[in-house]
């Protein structure tokens, strides 16, 4: 199974949201003490000791560290943040404590992890809904950021997640992208 997920971006796309779906269900399933809070596999460079995180975030440094650096050039304090592919709502959780947005959302396919992130995750300004990258359920133009680490791999249409961006970014609104593609 783990060589299955290691070689995940190099599947053929009708196969990887069902896997991606399996994935969230198992971890939802299996992980009941709240132990895993991101998803991603993380980033390290020489300024990540540099970075100055609570206590309770130490143990989460690397995968804290990617979405760190996605967003910490684009001010989106007080700004209307989207965030697609929220996987178990660490970053989520990340973003609205540090940079203080005025809202943000996390989106994600899974209903049964946007039910584990509704569940544990109690900040002010940041919520959680269930959908599909290529169909955001949000009008044109309503948000100032598009966050996405490590997860448009799963997306069968890359092209209509881009063109979905496209549309409820507003005008000079920012994609804060990461992720590990071979396409």
């Amino acid at each position: 199974m783990r060589n299955l997920f290691e070689k995940y971006a190099e599947l053929p796309k009708f196969l990887r949201r069902p896997l991606w779906r399996f994935l969230h269900n198992y971890l939802n399933k299996m992980d009941q003490q709240f132990d895993i809070h991101f998803m991603n596999y993380g980033y390290f460079d020489e300024s990540i000791s540099q970075l100055k995180l609570e206590p309770e975030d130490e143990p989460e440094r690397y995968c804290i560290n990617l979405y760190h650096q996605d967003v910490s050039d684009v001010e989106i304090q007080g700004k209307d943040i989207l965030e697609v592919g929220c996987g178990r709502g660490g970053g989520a959780s990340y973003i609205s404590r540090y940079f203080k947005p005025k809202s943000y959302i996390g989106l994600d396919i899974s209903k049964k992890g946007i039910k584990f992130c509704n569940d544990n995750y109690d900040i002010p300004n940041l919520s959680f809904i269930q959908g599909k990258a290529e169909e955001l359920p949000f009008e044109d133009e309503s948000f100032d950021a598009v966050v996405n680490v490590e997860s448009s791999r799963c997306y069968s249409d890359m092209d209509g997640f881009l063109s979905e961006v496209h549309r409820v970014l507003r005008t000079g609104g920012n994609l804060l992208f990461s992720d590990i593609r071979t396409k």
